[in-house]
């Protein structure tokens, strides 16, 4: 009997059922995990630390290897542009994953930005205007 050819429009499915899994392993580890790309070839995924306890990029790749019984693939921590980092797990046969994990960063002192002491000036303009239409000064 004649083995059925290999069957690509299966990965979608495949894939939306491991990512709730990721996710929340990855959620556990202080990282959100996002989807982007069709699924039609891989699993896309963005890791964004989430919370102060965010474990390093290499922590969070090896407890999702190990969970979730994926293979390292290539590249193995490469580094791609703004400071991300990209693996490619391995679920066996076609079906793999490329995560992207951002880096962590330590919050800033809550200050007002230039962006924020823009508003506040707009928002005096906006109040003040009404007066000049009026041809008061």
């Amino acid at each position: 009997m004649r083995r059925p050819a290999f069957r690509s429009h299966y990965f979608p499915a495949f894939y939306s059922f491991y990512y709730t899994a990721l996710a929340a392993t990855a959620r556990r580890y202080g990282y959100a995990l996002a989807l982007h790309g069709s699924m039609q070839r891989d699993l896309d995924m963005i890791a964004v630390p989430w919370t102060d306890k965010a474990v390093s990029a290499e922590r969070l790749i090896e407890v999702l290897r190990t969970r979730h019984g994926l293979f390292k693939g290539q590249p193995a921590g490469a580094k791609m542009p703004h400071g991300r980092r990209c693996w490619s797990l391995m679920f066996g046969g076609h079906a793999y994953a490329d995560i992207s994990v951002l880096p962590r960063r330590k919050a800033k002192a809550e200050s007002k930005t230039w962006a924020d002491k823009n508003l506040y000036a707009n928002d005096f303009r906006n109040k003040q205007e009404p007066a000049k239409r009026r041809g008061k000064k």
